[in-house]
C-alpha cells in the first residue's frame, strides 16, 4: 500500500531490490541478513525513505552504494556485516558518494567528516579527470604516429 511507513524484510533470502516505486510513504526498510550484493532496484519514487538497514548481506564495493544516490530523504545507513565495511576509510568512502547521510552504522557524522569527504570526493573526481586527460593525449599520440608512418608509405 502507498501509505506504508515501516517494512521489515530481514532474512527473506532476498537477493534483488526492485518493484517498490508505489511505497512513496515508505520511511523505514529492513534488508537485514539476506542476500544482497546488488543495490539496483532502489527508485527515486522513495522520496520519503530516511532509513535503509542492509546489515549482514554480500555487499563488497563500495561503488555499490552510488546506487542508493536515488534516495533523496536517506539520512540513515546500516552496512555492518557486509565485505564493504572492512574497507580502508569505510566511512568515509559512503559519506562521499552519499553526502546526505547523518548516520552510519549507528554512528553520527560530524562536521569534519563532511569536510574530509569532501576532500576525498575532490581528490577522486582530479584524478579522473588526469586519466581522462592522459588517456586522450595517448590516443591523440597513437593517431599521429598513424599517420606518419601513412605519409612514410606514401613516400
Amino acid at each position: 500500500p502507498a501509505t506504508l511507513k515501516e517494512l521489515y524484510l530481514a532474512e527473506n533470502k532476498i537477493a534483488q531490490i526492485g518493484n517498490m516505486d508505489h511505497l512513496t510513504a515508505l520511511e523505514v526498510l529492513h534488508l537485514r541478513a539476506n542476500d544482497l550484493s546488488k543495490l539496483g532496484g532502489f527508485s527515486d519514487k522513495l522520496v520519503s525513505l530516511r532509513y535503509l538497514n542492509l546489515r549482514d548481506n554480500a555487499i563488497e564495493e563500495v561503488e555499490e552504494l552510488s546506487q542508493l544516490k536515488v534516495l533523496p530523504a536517506l539520512k540513515t545507513l546500516v552496512l555492518t556485516g557486509n565485505p564493504v565495511a572492512s574497507i580502508t576509510d569505510y566511512r568515509l568512502e559512503v559519506l562521499s558518494l552519499l553526502p546526505g547521510l547523518t548516520v552510519l552504522d549507528k554512528d553520527e557524522y560530524v562536521p569534519d567528516d563532511y569536510l574530509d569527504a569532501q576532500d576525498m570526493a575532490a581528490e577522486r573526481e582530479a584524478e579522473a579527470a588526469a586519466l581522462a586527460a592522459a588517456e586522450a593525449e595517448a590516443a591523440a599520440a597513437m593517431e599521429r604516429e598513424k599517420e606518419r608512418l601513412a605519409q612514410e608509405g606514401k613516400d
